[in-house]
């Protein structure tokens, strides 16, 4: 039962997909909303004297009565060249926020219609689930910190705002406008320290609530990699059945090279037809002493080289042609093996 409760295991990646199929990434909104208000900072800082002419050309033409068409359509004209762009430059710093945290993905699970969604009691559960509380808590803390940031800076540039009347529309303006970009970044710098910590409280909370037990654990590999039961016993029959092919290949071999005990390699060439002398078995300790015993059956001539034997075992493997740098090494045992069959016909 320990095991069932305690989550000790790193998510795999099929649980890591499974979630952000269902939308679940690590994501944090206070990084969002830096982003939005920086970008917003720095379309003030970069379009301000845009703003402040367009401003001032529009205080001019209403306090000359030039308008024509009417306040209310002016006034739409002057926000339409405002506020259209601080639209778009929001919605794009939205974008760009959520991109950098989770990349580019479609949450399928997500947006697929589901009867829970209208089920009212599992929505009430939701809606007061402690991560929303946590959410509501941390919305709260921000917004009273701003606001106590904004009213601390206004009231230390109290003085300075008296400034701002009796003045020149375009000097109001431009020194209203420094005003509300000092305070905008002030709000900046307050925001960052709260969304990197905000972000890798998500990222940490996301990885846990991710991390299973080792029974979960088990049962994710039983059903995406199969049975590890039958996994190793398929294993061990394929382990098997190569060995069976190999011994297969034993009989067919012109020489067996030993350790004399421990290593054995069979080795077949045939001439013209081989570029070089070919490894068909090789084995250590119980193998090699099998490997011995089936050559010994057909008559297989075995050759004691114990260094030739160690090079050849750690240099090839099964279905490998020996390298060059053993040619001449070979090539005695070969003239040997050679020699002993001339002897046998006589």
């Amino acid at each position: 039962m320990r095991d069932e409760v305690e989550r000790t295991e790193p998510p795999t990646p099929h649980k890591i997909e499974e979630a952000k199929e269902r939308g679940f990434v690590p994501k944090s909104r206070e990084l969002v909303s830096l982003i939005i208000l920086l970008s917003f900072f720095v379309f003030l800082w970069f379009g301000g004297k845009i703003i402040i002419d367009g401003f001032t050309e529009g205080m001019n033409i209403l306090g000359s009565g030039g308008v024509s068409g009417g306040v209310m359509s002016f006034t739409l004209d002057i926000l339409w060249k405002i506020a259209v762009p601080i639209f778009i430059v929001a919605v794009i710093a939205a974008i760009f926020g959520n991109v950098i945290q989770t990349g580019f993905f479609i949450a399928s699970r997500a947006i697929e219609p589901k009867i829970e969604k209208f089920n009212p009691a599992e929505n009430f559960s939701r809606l007061f689930s402690l991560r929303n509380f946590v959410e509501f808590t941390k919305s709260v803390g921000k917004a009273t910190i701003v606001l106590g940031v904004v009213f601390l800076f206004l009231y230390i540039s109290y003085s300075k705002i008296d400034e701002f009347f009796g003045i020149d529309i375009s000097e109001s303006l431009s020194r209203s406008y420094s005003f509300l970009a000092k305070l905008v970044g002030i709000i900046i710098v307050f925001l960052a320290f709260l969304s990197v910590a905000d972000y890798i409280w998500q990222r940490w909370d996301w990885w846990k609530s991710l991390m299973m037990s080792r029974s979960e654990l088990k049962e994710e590999m039983r059903r995406y990699e199969g049975d590890p039961t039958v996994k190793g016993r398929v294993r061990r029959r394929m382990v098997e059945m190569a060995r069976l092919r190999m011994m297969a290949e034993v009989p067919k071999a012109d020489v067996v090279i030993t350790n004399p005990t421990h290593i054995a390699i069979a080795l077949k060439y045939e001439r013209g037809k081989m570029k070089a002398p070919r490894v068909v078995a090789k084995g250590m300790n119980f193998l090699a002493q099998r490997i011995v015993e089936v050559a010994k059956e057909n008559n297989i001539p075995i050759y004691q080289d114990p260094p030739l034997a160690w090079a050849l075992y750690k240099s090839t493997d099964i279905g490998d042609y020996i390298p060059e740098n053993l040619y001449k090494a070979v090539a005695k045992v070969l003239a040997y093996v050679i020699m002993l069959k001339q002897k046998q016909k006589s």
